[in-house]
């Protein structure tokens, strides 16, 4: 069964040039959101078969290809809602219990901080494995029935100019 992952990346194959993220003044194609969410996917796949990965990023085109990239992987992710108050995304960061948080350096100190048990946290800027061609799993490898999982903690929307 195909899923989301799967989808991208076949649009990908098909009309890479074609704008996949537009985000105000940021315009992403697909070829460069599958380079960027496979360079992202490279560096997830330390944490697990199935990684539980928080984005703790601003709506926009980094938290959208950071849910790819764990879709990717076959990992679960939460989004959460940069605009929400420190303590609610500290809520949500312990609830969801992430094997590794997608974040800026900045914003991962401001929010967790260092309380006992905060994942580690994983930049997009300093994700290693740009040269894969393909980082997937195995099918049999990824989540059971070959569905990644999205556990939305918070209000994430699609806002308006912002389509993926």
């Amino acid at each position: 069964m195909r899923d989301i992952a799967d989808l991208i990346l076949e649009q990908a194959a098909r009309q890479l040039g074609h704008p996949a993220i537009v985000d105000g003044d940021i315009r992403i194609t697909y070829g460069e959101l599958k380079d960027r969410a496979c360079r992202l996917a490279a560096a997830l796949v330390r944490f697990g078969d199935h990684p539980k990965v928080l984005i703790l990023l601003d709506q926009g085109a980094d938290a959208y290809i950071a849910m790819v990239a764990t879709a990717i992987v076959g990992g679960y992710y939460a989004p959460t809602n940069g605009l929400s108050p420190a303590a609610k995304l500290q809520s949500i960061a312990q609830q969801f219990a992430p094997d590794v948080v997608v974040s800026t350096a900045e914003r991962y100190a401001n929010i967790l901080g260092y309380q006992a048990g905060t994942a580690p946290l994983l930049e997009m800027r300093d994700c290693p494995g740009a040269g894969l061609a393909s980082p997937r799993p195995a099918p049999h490898d990824r989540t059971p029935h070959g569905r990644s999982s999205s556990l939305i903690s918070s209000r994430f929307p699609f806002g308006p100019g912002v389509r993926i």
